[in-house]
């Protein structure tokens, strides 16, 4: 008791020699700058204080500040808070607020602010949240809800946002996205319509995509991080290896455009990253492979136009077996280096052969019958890659069948 009153006494003579007061209450609270007819509802308040605070200082600028000195060379904190109430159906460790009761258009608010700076490179950070134990939860959770306190997190996550969540500059991403990916819809605009008239000047999609050939690669192993321990000072103490997600994609084989090619034939859908690295749009080399097949089964349908009829007696489209008709097919699966064709070209025909083309129409190799009737023919495969052919008995000069085949060559 008698350590208690020096204590105060000390308390007192410190705050007098400040100008400030410092009174003892007759419920025990304790107050500084306090009138003596107001009872501080704090136990240590400077002003009246808050109820249910155990200490509270209100001022008209800033409330509290926390300041670490000295050489301490593990966590040293400005201001620490810490919530051990279990029972409670809320724990925080530190509240932040920033709320005006009526919405105005001048100020700014912050419900915390945090600033980092010029600590070991690479290990400075103006905010940090941690998920601890065993439960789902996320290290930082963001809510754009009025009046929301969270919601159910289905797994552990660092960062968790419940809502629309817009990042201004370039995201990083080591493993995948999940969801639909949107992209602006384009529309009849001026610059759209500029964009056009330009690209009539250069070759066609179409035409371009025959300089693009796909290539296989891996990506880098993505690297092991050292991470520091949270008891730790400045030294890492265990590595954080990839994820099983990150594990998978640098297992597996990716299938890409190589960079040269792809920016001789589209250079607007190559990008160039601050690091120097390339980075490609695939998503929107899709209109030009929409508007490439449209060109190819138009192609399709004027080179099978003449093999096709259509029946008097029934509405279905079916290949003619006319004897004036030349016929083609192939008979087996080209799965090895030959393709083995019958074919009935008609007595009146003067020559024909059989020409193979890729999906574009363009020519990769014919060969002549080598008489004319029904027989059957073996046309080799060599230099033709895997993919869909079309192939074609010409007779006189003139288309009579095409069809399509798939070539594996492996």
């Amino acid at each position: 008791m008698k350590k208690l009153f020096f204590t105060i006494a000390a308390l007192s003579l410190a705050a007098n020699n400040v100008n400030a007061q410092l009174t003892v209450y007759s419920n025990g609270n304790v107050g500084v700058a306090t009138s003596e007819s107001t009872t501080p509802v704090s136990t240590f308040a400077v002003g009246e204080g808050w109820t249910g605070y155990g200490a509270t200082v209100s001022r008209t600028q800033r409330g509290i500040c926390g300041i670490s000195n000295g050489q301490y060379l593990n966590w040293a904190y400005g201001v620490f808070g810490q919530s051990k109430t279990p029972a409670a159906t809320f724990q925080c460790g530190v509240s932040g607020v920033a709320y005006n009761s009526q919405s105005q258009d001048t100020g700014r608010t912050y419900g915390v602010k945090g600033l980092a700076g010029n600590a070991t490179d690479g290990w400075n950070y103006g905010v940090f949240g941690q998920l601890n134990g065993t439960q789902d939860g996320a290290g930082v959770y963001g809510t754009a809800t009025s009046g929301e306190n969270g919601t159910c997190v289905d797994g552990r996550y660092a960062g968790y946002f419940n809502g629309a969540t817009k990042v201004m500059g370039n995201l990083t991403v080591t493993g995948s996205i999940s969801g639909v990916i949107l992209s602006p819809s384009a529309s009849s605009t001026s610059s759209l319509v500029q964009a056009s008239a330009l690209r009539e000047e250069s070759p066609s999609p179409s035409d371009r995509l025959l300089t693009l050939n796909s290539m296989t690669y891996y990506l880098p192993v993505h690297q092991a991080r050292n991470v520091a321990s949270a008891l730790s000072s400045d030294t890492a103490s265990y590595v954080c290896t990839p994820s099983i997600l990150e594990t998978q994609i640098a297992e597996r084989v990716h299938y890409g455009i190589e960079e040269n090619q792809m920016e001789e034939a589209f250079p607007e859908l190559v990008y160039r990253n601050e690091d120097g690295t390339t980075g490609i749009n695939y998503i929107e080399l899709i209109p030009v492979l929409v508007q490439t097949i449209n060109e190819l089964n138009a192609r399709l349908q004027a080179l099978e136009g003449g093999a096709i009829r259509k029946s008097p007696s029934s509405s279905r489209t079916e290949s003619s077996s006319d004897e004036s008709e030349g016929q083609l097919q192939a008979m087996n699966n080209p799965t090895a280096k030959e393709i083995s064709m019958s074919y009935s070209v008609p007595a009146n025909v003067q020559s024909a052969e059989i020409c193979i083309c890729d999906m574009s129409g363009r020519l990769i190799k014919n060969q002549k019958l080598p008489y004319l009737g029904k027989g059957n023919i073996n046309i080799s495969t060599d230099g033709l890659s895997s993919g869909i052919y079309l192939y074609s008995l010409i007779m006189d000069g003139k288309i009579s069948s095409t069809k399509r085949i798939m070539v594996s060559n492996l």
